[in-house]
């Protein structure tokens, strides 16, 4: 039957008869009158539930005013029956529906069908893009055109904006007076005629209310860095949190924080700003108050007076110059130094005695800030009078005499002038003098000495006695040559006084080393040439000098010229031209070379120590004097280089041909740093105490290591030699008569040509893959099972080391029979499609090439899967023969046989 089709539709039937014959019918035409179909109409009423309509057929009417009923078919194959009825399309979309409206002529053609696609309408979504806070009187957009209708459009966006305002459009402008949190609500409408063709959604918006500041401060006057504190407590923010406190304390200096203090380095008035924060992050998020701030500027004390006054002399005190520059002072206190406090702009005050004393004057302004008052302090000197001091009374031995005031001195002040007055008609101003007096006699001198103070008492006078007296004459004898330590004998008995006695001998004999006596002895504990000096003293105090020489003999100076490390049996000239004497010359040298060998004489020599070791070598070198310190002996250590001892470990047998070579046990007698070279006996070499080297093919090889002490003597040089084995494995060789066989298949395997470097007897281990292993040189095995077997030959030599064997792999290819399979017995009815199978057969890993299948009645098919229809009852014996590849000897055929029960076919009767 031919949906949708008008036409009358043809069916034809066919009978059989128990063996499936064909049984003709004969049925006598008759000519049915005609029938006018139904003519179908939909009619769609929308209900409150958007997705749910009715659909009323109600108003289909039929030509021949037949009875009509009806069949509704939806997209998701439910049914209704009814002229109207109600249906949930359950979401919105667009759905096929189909009406059936039959009528009840009786005739075949009685149907119409009608097809209409009904839309079920998708709400549009309003979406509102719009600030969440703002200020007031801020211009604001609102946009819906996010809005979204799926299946039409949007024709009407309505907007109250939570003020009692309302507008339309897309977007649409909006200014808030007030502060305060609104609803914006925007409904938006398609331009369909479903009930469900509205959205409305809601935005908050938040038109903040700016914060109010309170700036509280602990004093508005205050001193210069004095810690003042400062608050913002009783600021609030109405319809938030303050969140930020900043304060700018007007001097560059900033802070945060509810509570701050600051110090203010300057005097000063400041404008201290408080700027408080709300939460909304808005432009009037942000309020501050301002204050004023006084920051004292403290007085400044200027006091003048004469710093230097005289004792008991009126001084006046004038503080008339001090200042404020913000205020006035309205206090001035003096405290004088001396005990007395006086108060006043101007004061009077006279001190009693000499001295330095410090006069502090303190100013107070006319504020109460901790800054209020400054104190100067200042000194006044009340002079000390100089005290002269012309060296007190003297007897002088010369005409020249020094007169040197440098004793006066002045407590408080410098000394400006020194006046002499000779007693002699004479003077001279300076604070040493020199006066040269003509006769010897008895002198008043007169110091006169004046300080820089311009006060009465700045001039003082001392009075002294001088008288000129004639010197002594010393003699310390005639010069003399001694030897060192030698006792040297000093006599002053030649010394004289004219006028009077010698009562004091003082010799300096050395530097810090002073004798007393008339005759005295001392000996010098270093050579060289001394001056002597004598100091004879009178019974006036006059002294005289004289002066004597003493030559002290020094003893000559060995030195051997500089020689290194040397070899036994090396003949090495020693030498000790360099040696000296200060005081004369050398002239005999002998050498003790500590070998038991004769001693040596002369300046340079040759000599040759046999064996290697330590010696002490002695050199003795006399001058050309005969003091007892004319001859010196030095010894020197001489060196006989001991040669190295190489060690380059113990002969090595290994398998790996990278060998780690170690001569650190070779060792220096000298304990000198050695350098190490090797030859490692392949054309190759190499430096250092360890060293690695790789062999490229196996052997033996006699490596050689040569150490060097580095001094290049004879015997510098050694080595020694150790003897390198790298082993060789043995060459694994395994193969066999053929690679493919058939199951069960014997095979004949050889590992013969395997063979070992060393010529070392082999053993032949065979792993066959199958879990089956075998030892010999030329073992037979056979497969039971098809596949693929990885047969690994080992081959092991005699020397038990690691490296004594090596593997060899042959891949053996064992071929399966094939299996065919017919599947399942059958049981079937006659003339009905029989299907066979036989997809399960196995080609024992080879391809199937072909499918023959006998059915039992003489009739033969092909393939994987043929069909067939039994005409007749009865039991049939299929037979399902595959042929596979050909290879070798396998077999390449496979049977399989299933019954089939073919039954009687039903037989319709009418």
């Amino acid at each position: 039957i031919i949906e949708n089709n008008r036409a009358t539709n043809n069916v034809q039937f066919w009978i059989f008869d128990d063996k499936g014959k064909i049984i003709p019918l004969f049925y006598p035409p008759v000519i049915a009158p005609k029938n006018n179909l139904p003519e179908p109409k939909i009619t769609l009423i929308p209900l409150s539930d958007c997705n749910m309509l009715v659909l009323d057929a109600t108003n289909s009417t039929d030509p021949d005013g037949d009875e009509l009923s009806f069949k509704w078919f939806f997209h998701d194959g439910k049914t209704a029956e009814g002229g109207r009825i109600i249906h949930d399309f359950g979401k919105p979309g667009k759905y096929p529906v189909k009406l059936s409206v039959k009528d009840n002529s009786g005739y075949v053609a009685n149907t119409s069908r009608l097809s209409e696609v009904i839309v079920i309408n998708d709400p549009p979504k309003a979406i509102i893009k719009c600030p969440k806070k703002a200020t007031p009187k801020q211009r604001l957009e609102f946009d819906g055109t996010g809005s979204i209708d799926n299946d039409g459009n949007i024709v009407d966006y309505i907007w109250e904006m939570g003020d009692g305002k309302k507008t339309t459009g897309e977007t649409v402008s909006h200014q808030y007076s007030l502060p305060g949190k609104y609803l914006v609500t925007l409904t938006v409408k398609d331009n369909s005629s479903s009930f469900c063709n509205k959205d409305k959604t809601s935005a908050n918006i938040w038109i903040n209310v700016p914060p109010v500041p309170k700036l509280n401060l602990e004093k508005k006057i205050a001193a210069i860095n004095e810690s003042i504190k400062m608050d913002a407590d009783g600021s609030i923010d109405s319809d938030g949190n303050i969140v930020k406190y900043v304060w700018d304390f007007g001097d560059g200096n900033t802070g945060d924080g509810i509570a701050v203090s600051h110090k203010f380095e300057k005097s000063g008035k400041y404008i201290v700003n408080l700027k408080v924060f709300d939460d909304a992050e808005l432009k009037n998020s942000i309020s501050s108050e301002k204050t004023i701030i006084t920051i004292n500027e403290p007085p400044v004390p200027l006091a003048n007076f004469r710093k230097v006054v005289a004792a008991n002399e009126v001084v006046i005190f004038d503080a008339s110059n001090s200042h404020d520059s913000d205020g006035e002072i309205v206090e001035y206190l003096w405290d004088l130094g001396d005990g007395k406090i006086k108060k006043g702009e101007k004061i009077s005050h006279k001190y009693e005695n000499p001295g330095t004393y410090t006069v502090n004057l303190k100013v107070k302004d006319n504020t109460s800030t901790l800054n209020n008052h400054s104190e100067l302090s200042s000194s006044i000197r009340v002079n000390y009078p100089p005290v002269a001091d012309a060296g007190g009374n003297r007897r002088v031995n010369t005409s020249d005499v020094v007169f040197d005031g440098s004793k006066s001195y002045d407590k408080d002040d410098k000394i400006i002038d020194y006046f002499w007055d000779f007693g002699d008609n004479k003077s001279a101003h300076g604070q040493k003098v020199i006066h040269t007096y003509t006769y010897p006699g008895k002198y008043d001198v007169k110091l006169s000495v004046t300080d820089a103070s311009k006060t009465i008492t700045a001039v003082q006078n001392n009075i002294v006695e001088v008288i000129v007296n004639h010197p002594p004459i010393a003699d310390a004898g005639r010069s003399q040559v001694v030897a060192l330590n030698e006792k040297v004998k000093f006599n002053g008995g030649f010394s004289n006084d004219p006028d009077g006695k010698i009562v004091s001998y003082k010799w300096k004999v050395d530097e810090n080393v002073i004798l007393e006596g008339k005759s005295v002895v001392y000996q010098y504990k270093e050579p060289g040439t001394y001056q002597v000096e004598l100091t004879v003293k009178d019974n006036a105090d006059a002294e005289d000098i004289h002066h004597t020489t003493i030559f002290v003999n020094s003893p000559p100076v060995p030195i051997i010229s500089p020689f290194g490390r040397i070899a036994p049996a090396e003949k090495v000239t020693f030498d000790c031209n360099p040696s000296y004497d200060i005081d004369g010359k050398i002239e005999y040298a002998e050498w003790n070379f500590g070998d038991d060998t004769p001693i040596t004489k002369g300046l340079r020599v040759k000599h040759c120590y046999k064996e290697p070791g330590r010696y002490t070598l002695s050199l003795t070198v006399r001058d050309n004097t005969n003091a007892a310190n004319n001859t010196t002996t030095i010894t020197q250590m001489v060196a006989v280089n001991y040669p190295p001892k190489p060690d380059a470990g113990k002969d090595i047998i290994t398998c790996n041909q990278t060998i780690l070579f170690d001569g650190s046990n070779s060792t220096d007698g000298d304990g000198d740093i050695l350098t190490y070279r090797w030859d490692f006996a392949d054309d190759n070499y190499g430096t250092g105490i360890q060293i690695v080297h790789t062999y490229k093919n196996p052997g033996i090889y006699p490596v050689v290591l040569k150490v060097d002490d580095g001094l290049g003597l004879i015997n510098s040089k050694q080595q020694t030699t150790i003897r390198v084995q790298v082993n060789s494995p043995p060459i694994a060789v395994a193969e066999v008569n053929r690679d493919t066989v058939c199951a069960g298949e014997p095979l004949m395997f050889d590992g013969s040509k395997s063979f070992d470097h060393e010529k070392d007897l082999l053993r032949y281990l065979w792993d066959f893959g199958d879990g089956s292993s075998s030892e010999g040189s030329n073992p037979v095995y056979s497969y039971k099972r098809g596949g693929n077997y990885l047969v690994r030959l080992k081959v092991m030599d005699d020397s038990n080391m690691p490296c004594n064997f090596s593997l060899s792999d042959i891949l053996i290819h064992v071929i399966d029979a094939p299996v065919a399979d017919a599947g399942e017995n059958q049981t079937v009815c006659a003339n009905t499609v029989v299907h066979f199978d036989g997809s399960k057969s196995t080609g024992g890993g080879r391809p199937i090439k072909s499918y023959e299948w006998e059915f039992g009645d003489t009739e033969r098919g092909g393939g994987v899967n043929p069909t067939h229809v039994y005409t007749k009852p009865g039991l049939y014996n299929v037979r399902l023969t595959i042929t596979v590849q050909e290879i070798g000897n396998c077999e390449n055929i496979s049977e399989s046989e299933i019954t089939v029960n073919v039954i009687a076919a039903p037989t319709a009767s009418f």
